[in-house]
């Protein structure tokens, strides 16, 4: 989605979302977290069925999301993501 600007009566607000694309996956980590059955299954629909783990790494990520450039120590404009990046073929 990238960066996107939603107009408030309080005011212009900018938030990001991070895009996919061929080498890279981000998964939203709800509070509940992510089961590695998710995992497995969104790397396969994103990458191919053929995908193979040791093509990948898996690293956590807490991305400011939400009101960008207005309070950045909201914790609460913050969102948890797992990133998957294919580092091989």
């Amino acid at each position: 989605m990238g960066y996107e600007t939603i107009n408030h009566a309080g005011g212009c607000y900018q938030n990001y979302w991070p895009d996919n694309d061929k080498n890279n996956l981000y998964i939203e980590a709800h509070h509940r977290g992510i089961d590695f059955e998710l995992v497995i299954e969104s790397i396969k629909s994103h990458f191919g069925e053929d995908a193979k783990l040791e093509e990948f790494t898996i690293e956590a990520e807490y991305i400011h999301t939400n009101c960008l450039w207005y309070d950045c120590y909201d914790s609460s404009d913050y969102t948890n993501f797992l990133h998957i990046e294919r580092i091989k073929k």
